[in-house]
């Protein structure tokens, strides 16, 4: 009978045990990372410098942030950065005419990935 109840109470311990590590999260995420994208300034003249500033936050940690301008058929990779602050300098294209737009694609430690809305840069004379 002690016997018994040894092994019940070990397997008692051990189901415990298994539910608390698996409720613990272990560490991963399905959800992705939240990213939001500013630019500095919002308008300057075809050419300018211009500063793109991410902010990116994830549960399990950011991995990476890369920093697209968009364009009519595609989109170009500006650059990718691994650690915060997350702010990218670019050139306007000196043959922009009324904006241009960019978004920042934030990663997390897990592979998800989320994109900023985008923000735009208004061209000036």
């Amino acid at each position: 009978m002690r016997r018994q109840l040894l092994k019940r109470g070990a397997a008692a311990t051990a189901l415990m045990l298994s539910l608390t590590i698996s409720g613990c999260g272990g560490g991963s995420s399905t959800d992705g990372p939240t990213v939001t994208l500013a630019t500095t300034p919002t308008s300057a003249p075809a050419g300018a410098t211009v500063t793109l500033i991410a902010v990116a936050s994830s549960d399990i940690g950011i991995s990476e942030v890369k920093f697209y301008r968009v364009g009519s058929s595609s989109n170009t990779l500006l650059g990718t950065l691994y650690d915060s602050p997350y702010q990218f300098t670019t050139t306007l294209p000196s043959s922009a005419t009324d904006s241009v737009t960019y978004f920042a694609r934030a990663e997390d430690d897990d592979g998800n990935t989320t994109d900023s809305e985008d923000a735009s840069v208004t061209i000036t004379d």
